[in-house]
């Protein structure tokens, strides 16, 4: 009764919903077996209902998007019905794809179906019916029903069904089911392959068989041409048969004819109809041949002469791969791949699906569907790959099957589109690490009779190349590994080279040319031979003694007879012996003749890279063992000729091998031979350059084994470099090789020989014979191979029989000397070599310095040599053309520039065009200033340049040209460094005024421009650093150059002035605070602070143009400071001249104008440097003192930031210490006259206005003593510290503190009042005979009520017990107190306030402070006071006083009794300098 009420809801499908549904999942996974199949049938008919979503939503039953989860459900439950509910496995099927199919009808999207999780669950539980419903002909080949399964098979929920389908059961049903037509091709082809043999069966023509393999071309256009072909053929015969006919019968009726004709004229034509029978029988029997040979040939495509079948018929043979055949072929693939995938023993438990799937991997139909893969659909093109991909793993888990590696190779038969290098890697890596010792041999077992088999010669070379090679090359190295350096050079890459098809599987030994071969890595060889030696003896390595006789016997010969082989399988096998010739050399030791025979048989090969791989292995066969010495040298001259480029690597290495064993192979004699046919090559065959660079690279790669006989190779060398590296066509490596045979040429020429007179022996004479006599059995009966070139010589008698003299190689001298000729051949050769590369711009960049550094090396070696000018035409010639070039271009300028604007002048102004072949390119010019430079480095008495001056002239006229024209950097560098070294040297003066006036030209030329281009600043500034590095050198350059500097000044200057009224608009910006040092802390706090206005700002400039704008700037004022010092340190203001008034008024105007920093500094310290010098040091006249002293003093007046400033300050300061030591204390002015005495007021009034501009500043020494000198100067007095307080007070109110500028002179006042004071802390004694205490609590508490904590009493303490135990204790403290006065305006008011104050109180009666007052009122109406600070509004100092006039106003204010000032003057300062509520107090 409990269940009642869920069971009356599931009698209509409307009262279905998700809870309900998963509450009677719950209930029947508890009481499964109490319900019957009725309640499948009733879920399965409400489920058909949702197969109309119309009907569904229009209900409006279930939320939007909900019903399809309510089907879900449904389906969910049948996974719980009994065991017996697998009859439901067909309708669930098909009613899911029903429900699938209208999915995409209800109002919410899925990414995927909500039926196939419900429904795998519930197939997984009955796997062999799905099983029966899926795997049959017409549901497997349906993509509907195949494509559901593999989903439902990869899914998680269906491990139970994978499990049935990878029974044995399943898999025989799947092979009978997907693979029974390939596989029956497969036996009836075997079987068929006999009965078509025998006569009488016609054999299957192309189309046929490929129709067969599911490969159906389109022949219908071909066969139709053929057979319109025939029937053309057949008519003209049928034709002419026809004029046969009629020809017999006239000639029949012309011999039965008995009238009465003439005889012979009836026998003339009786001829001509035989003769023209004769001709027609003939025409008959050559168109039956060709009607006769086109029929075969239509046969042998389409079967039969009728019309062929169309391919829809053929298709339908029991026995041809149709489309449903390939579908289910894929199908089964697919599945197969799946079931792998999931199950790791998938392929140990089916031997008959292993079985199956290598008969179609070696299936001709699998052959055919790969090479046609453009005829079959896209979709079957991956059969080999599923093949491959199983063949592996099975491999992977059967290491035992050697074969199937073998078969894997099938795949690299032909090119493919597909990807299956992970089948070579795999081969690679289970050959060499993945299989046994045991099995590896098993792969050498099995590899032997498949050479010897009749089989494809591809497949052979590819059994080599992927597991044969990479197999012998892993397990030698992992022997030679333990050995160190126990492998030869030359055999490093081999070992470690990979081997790929077709032509790449060569590369294992072309790489080896780039290693030295020395007779040295022969030593190491014995080492390791012998380390195989031992490993095969205990049976540790793949190829052990009898392994290595049966490679021999049953792959190099067949019993008494040679194998021959194709070439490329013949280079493998060459590759293999020579393997096993270096690390097998004593098992092979007594098969050497066989080995040899192979190697020397194929010489004679037509193929050329066959024949040098033969080469190789006959090297290496000749270091390994005895070899007549004949043989030796006829391989190594053979080798020595072979210069053929598509060989060259390989001959390379096979002399690489060959020439370091000479030595110990050959006697003194026959090496003598060799060295004598070698330079006989070089002689015979000097125009080749092929050969050449071929020999010579050999000699240079092996240089120590011909050092011997350097003298006669030297003469050839030095005539060879020529040709290799001049004619236009050379290649980049023939010019490297002449420049390495240079250097050779200098290492010989220094070393000494290694032998004087004889070269040792290293092999005695009668071993060498009785070796001769030994080997010489092995090499009988070969024959010269018919390339061999022993053929055209004649060794006979030690080779007297040659072309050169019999004393060619009698003793030389230990050291080999060139001839003068033959040096300048050398050098001139390397000047040619650097021009020509230099016309090819970067394409040989590496080339052209790697030459000029030879140069270099060269002429400081040999330094005498003579260079040709002619080599340089061609260079000059173009430079010739470009200065015609500018000189027109210059005339038409100054036409054009009358009508055109400045615009179209300069769009028509002449750029340098790459393309242009009449214009030299900057390279070359650089090649060429570099060649000079060496030439004065390393020989500075060679007279080359001097006498070629003109023309070497005309070069620097287009170097100077292109250095103001052009950014190249290269040409600018290498264009001073020229200039710094020829001024650096004494001779070749008439380069020296060259190149002065091309400078000076240039100067002029740039500062002449009309308009000032971009580049113009940056070309003075390379020019003035040029004289810059030569004035050490050469001081007297300086003075031919002051006129044309004072002219570049002058527009530099001029070009600056007009930025400097931009400078001072933004100067007002700059912080003016009451003290330089309290400027400097508020511009250190605001550059602390990031800025983020210039973030967010929209009027940015760009930063590329900021930067432009900064660098062009900065060459600009460069260019002038060069100027200034120039001329400063010229004779031009010494002499009275127009130039001296230039340069006077130049640095007049940078000191009135200018706002950049460092020129004023630097004109400043010139002008410093004048003024401060004594007696006639000094180039200035008094009255030019006097305006320069004026100028500087007005540069605090500039309007320049405090930061910028200081440096200026500080020399000002510094020269007018200077000026007073030298000149005013030495009193020089005063000589009795007006005009002096007026002189020295001026001069003392612009003293005085920078010592008070100087008593502000931020150094403290300078501070100190300005502020002392300025009070002195105006008392009168040396020594302030006894002055009495009032007296400096009157003579600091009275002063000009006009030069303090916009800053608050009470500043002067407190260091002034504070200076007073003793070391006793108290002020000096005068009229006040109370003493002044300026202990700090009781200065700057005061007026003030602060109260201060216990720390700074302690430290008031302390300061009073300095006080009491030192006398200087409180001159310290003054010091800091007047430091930090000068950076805090409050603590400087507070104490200007109480010193004030203390002053006022001390005087002892009203007439003194009534002369006081009229002193405030004097300094009060003066006009220079500035009216305001300007400090930005997040400043971090507290102004309590916003100017001079108001800060002294509250000073005068706190006074008592309060001095009377005029009310009119107050007035005013009120109103001026808003200073009201002073005012009123």
């Amino acid at each position: 009764m409990c269940i009642k009420p869920v069971l009356l809801n599931l009698r209509e499908y409307t009262k279905l919903t998700v809870p309900l549904l998963r509450g009677l999942s719950r209930l029947l996974s508890l009481l499964s077996t109490w319900f019957s199949k009725t309640l499948g049938e009733k879920l399965l008919e409400h489920l058909q209902k949702w197969a109309d979503p119309e009907k569904i939503t229009s209900q409006n039953i279930w939320k939007p998007g909900e019903e399809p989860l309510v089907a879900a459900e449904i389906i969910n439950l049948f996974q719980l019905l009994p065991d017996e509910s697998s009859h439901f496995v067909e309708p669930m099927i098909k009613t899911t794809l029903k429900l699938e199919a209208v999915l995409f009808r209800y109002s919410v999207y899925f990414s995927e179906s909500p039926f196939r999780v419900p429904l795998s669950k519930y197939l997984n539980k009955h796997g062999r019916a799905v099983a029966m419903f899926f795997i049959n002909d017409h549901r497997f080949k349906n993509p509907i029903y195949s494509e559901l399964l593999h989903d439902i098979v990869k899914r998680e929920e269906s491990k139970d069904l994978r499990k049935q389908l990878s029974s044995i059961e399943c898999s025989n049903m799947l092979l009978n089911v997907c693979f029974e037509r390939p596989l029956a091709i497969i036996r009836s082809e075997k079987g068929s392959s006999s009965s078509r043999s025998q006569p009488g069966n016609s054999p299957r023509t192309a189309v046929d068989t490929l129709s067969m393999h599911g490969i159906n071309i389109d022949l219908s256009s071909k066969k139709t041409a053929m057979q319109q072909e025939m029937k053309t053929k057949q008519d003209k015969l049928l034709a002419i048969k026809r004029d046969e006919t009629r020809t017999e019968e006239s000639l029949r009726k012309r011999m039965n004819d008995t009238s009465g004709t003439d005889p012979a004229q009836k026998q003339r034509l009786i001829n001509n109809a035989q003769e023209k029978l004769s001709k027609i029988r003939a025409s008959i029997v050559n168109l039956q041949k060709d009607i006769n040979s086109a029929q075969a040939e239509f046969k042998s495509k389409f079967g039969s002469l009728a019309d062929a079948p169309d391919a829809e018929d053929e298709n339908q043979s029991p026995r041809s791969m149709t489309l449903d055949s390939l579908e289910l072929q894929y199908q089964g693939f697919s599945l197969i791949e799946t079931l792998m995938s999931n199950d790791d023993t998938y392929i140990t438990q089916h031997h008959d699906v292993v079985r199956a799937f290598r008969w179609l991997w070696r299936s001709k139909g699998r052959h055919f569907r790969l090479l046609h893969e453009d005829a079959i659909s896209p979709r079957y093109n991956g059969e080999s790959q599923y093949l491959a991909k199983f063949l592996v793993n099975y491999s992977k888990t059967a290491p035992h099957d050697v074969d199937v590696l073998f078969d894997l190779l099938r795949i690299f038969l032909q090119p493919t589109s597909a990807d299956f290098s992970f089948v070579r890697e795999y081969l690679r890596q289970t050959v060499c690490s993945g299989i046994s010792l045991e099995q590896k041999r098993r792969v050498m077992l099995r590899f032997f009779p498949v050479i010897a088999s009749e089989g494809i010669e591809e497949l052979k070379v590819l059994s080599i190349q992927l597991l044969v090679l990479p197999m012998l090359k892993e397990d030698f190295q992992n022997m030679s590994e333990t050995v160190p350096n126990s492998t030869p050079v030359f055999m490093k890459d081999y070992i470690k080279g990979e081997t790929n098809t077709g032509t790449a599987s060569d590369a294992t030994m072309e790489d080896a040319d780039e290693k030295n071969g020395t007779s040295d890595e022969f030593l190491h060889l014995s080492h390791a031979k012998d380390k195989v030696e031992r490993a095969v003896e205990s049976n540790e390595r793949v190829l052990n003694t009898d392994l290595t006789s049966q490679f021999v016997a049953e792959v190099l010969v067949n019993g008494s007879k040679d194998r021959t082989y194709g070439s490329r399988l013949s280079i493998e096998l060459l590759k293999l012996c020579s393997l096993l010739l270096d690390f097998m050399g004593k098992d092979l030791g007594q098969h050497q003749k066989t080995v040899i025979k192979f190697a020397w048989n194929l010489l004679k090969s037509e193929d050329a890279k066959a024949k040098q791989w033969a080469y190789i292995t006959i090297s290496k066969f000749i270091v390994m063992f005895d070899s007549p010495p004949k043989i030796t040298l006829q391989v190594y001259l053979s080798l020595l000729r072979s210069h053929q480029q598509e060989t060259h690597d390989v001959v390379k290495t096979a002399l690489d091998i060959l020439i370091p064993a000479l030595s110990s192979k050959l006697s003194s004699d026959d090496y003598s031979n060799a060295m004598k046919e070698t330079i006989k090559i070089l002689f015979e065959e000097g125009n080749s350059v092929p050969q050449l660079s071929h020999i010579f690279g050999t000699i240079v790669r092996h240089r120590k084994t011909f050092s011997r006989y350097k003298n006669k190779f030297m003469p050839h060398l030095v005539s060879s470099i020529n040709k290799l590296g001049l004619p236009m066509n050379s290649s980049v490596e023939n010019r490297e090789l002449s420049l390495t045979l240079i250097e050779l040429a200098l290492d010989w020429n220094n070393e000494m020989s290694d032998f004087d007179g004889n070269p040792t022996q290293l092999i005695l004479d009668e071993e060498v014979s009785n070796t001769s006599s030994e080997s010489s059995f092995l090499f009988k009966g070969l024959m010269s191979p018919c390339a061999s070139p022993l053929k055209k010589l004649k060794l006979q008698d030690g080779g007297n029989t040659l072309m050169f003299p019999v004393n060619c190689f009698e003793q030389e001298s230990p050291r080999y000397i060139l001839d003068q000729s033959e040096i300048n051949t050398i050098v001139n050769y390397l000047v040619r070599l650097v021009l020509l590369v230099g016309v090819a711009e970067k394409s040989q960049e590496k080339l052209e310095k790697k030459a000029t550094i030879l140069f270099q090396q060269v002429i400081r070696h040999w330094a005498t040599f003579e260079i040709r000018i002619e080599y340089f035409e061609k260079v000059i010639t173009m430079c010739v053309n470009e200065g015609k070039r500018s000189v027109e271009h210059a005339t038409s300028s100054d036409v054009e520039k009358q009508k055109k604007s400045d615009t179209k002048i300069a769009a028509n102004s002449p750029q340098k065009k790459p393309d242009d072949p009449a214009l030299v390119s900057n390279i070359l010019l650089s090649s060429c200033l570099e060649i000079f430079t060496h030439i004065i480095h390393e020989t500075p008495h060679n007279r080359f340049l001097e006498n070629n001056f003109e023309n070497v002239g005309r070069i620097f006229k287009v170097c100077f040209q292109r250095s103001s024209n052009d950014t190249d950097c290269e040409l600018k560098n290498t264009l001073k460094e020229f200039l710094i070294l020829l001024y650096s040297t004494n001779g070749t003066t008439k380069l020296h005024g060259l190149c002065r006036v091309l400078l000076e030209d240039l100067l002029l030329s740039t500062v002449n421009h009309d308009r000032s281009e971009e580049n113009d600043y940056d070309t003075l500034l390379y020019v003035l650093q040029i004289v810059e590095k030569i004035l050490p050198i050469n001081p007297q350059i300086l003075n031919s150059f002051t006129s044309t500097l004072i002219i570049v000044s002058m527009k530099v200057s001029k070009n600056l002035s007009s930025s400097s009224s931009k400078s001072r608009n933004a100067s007002k910006s700059n912080i003016t605070a009451a003290s330089p040092l309290e400027a400097l802390f508020e511009t250190a706090c605001i550059k602390s602070k990031p800025s983020y206005s210039m973030k967010t700002s929209k009027y940015q400039p760009p930063i590329s143009q900021s930067k432009s704008k900064a660098s062009e700037v900065k060459a600009d004022v460069d260019c002038l400071i060069y100027c200034v010092r120039f001329l400063g340190a010229s004779d031009v203001p010494f002499y009275f001249s127009e130039n001296r008034r230039k340069l006077l008024t130049i640095l007049s105007d940078i000191l009135e104008s200018s706002t950049d920093v460092r020129t004023l500094l630097i004109v400043s310290a010139l002008v410093g440097t004048w003024i401060s010098a004594e007696g006639k040091q000094t180039p200035l006249t008094k009255k030019e003192m006097i305006y320069f002293m004026t100028k500087l003093a007005l540069l605090e007046s500039r309007g320049l930031s405090e930061l910028d400033s200081q440096p200026l300050q500080y020399l000002v300061s510094a020269i007018v210490m200077k000026y007073q030591q030298s000149v005013v204390s030495a009193s020089v002015f005063v000589s009795g006259q007006e005009d002096c005495e007026n002189s020295l007021t001026t001069l003392e009034e612009i003293i005085n206005r920078i010592s008070a501009s100087s008593s502000m500043s931020t150094n403290s020494f300078l501070r100190r003593n300005f502020c002392k000198a300025f009070v002195s100067r105006n008392l009168k007095k040396e020594n302030i510290h006894t002055q009495a307080p009032s007296d400096v007070l009157h003579a600091l109110l009275r002063s000009d503190l006009e030069g303090i500028g916009a800053h608050m002179w009470s500043f002067v006042f407190v260091d002034a009042l504070l200076d007073t004071c003793d070391y006793s802390g108290t002020m000096a004694k005068s009229a006040i005979s109370q003493p002044f205490s300026v202990v700090p609590l009781e200065i700057v508490s005061s007026n003030c009520s602060v109260k201060f904590d216990a720390k700074y009493l302690d430290f008031v303490n302390l300061i009073r017990t300095e006080g009491e135990h030192s006398p200087f204790g409180l001159a310290h403290f003054l010091t800091a107190i007047q430091t930090l006065a000068s950076c805090n305006q409050g603590l400087c008011q507070d104490l200007f306030s109480t010193l004030l104050q203390t002053v006022w109180s001390r005087l002892p009666n009203n007439t003194e402070r009534l002369e006081l007052m009229r002193d405030f009122e004097i300094l009060l109406n003066r006009r220079y006071h500035a009216q305001f600070l300007n400090l930005p509004k997040s400043s971090h100092v507290r102004a309590k006083a916003t100017n001079a006039v108001k800060s002294f106003l509250q000073a005068i204010s706190s006074l008592s009794p309060l001095p009377m000032i005029h009310i009119d003057l107050l007035i005013t300062l009120a109103r001026n300098y808003n200073c009201w509520h002073e005012v009123r107090r």
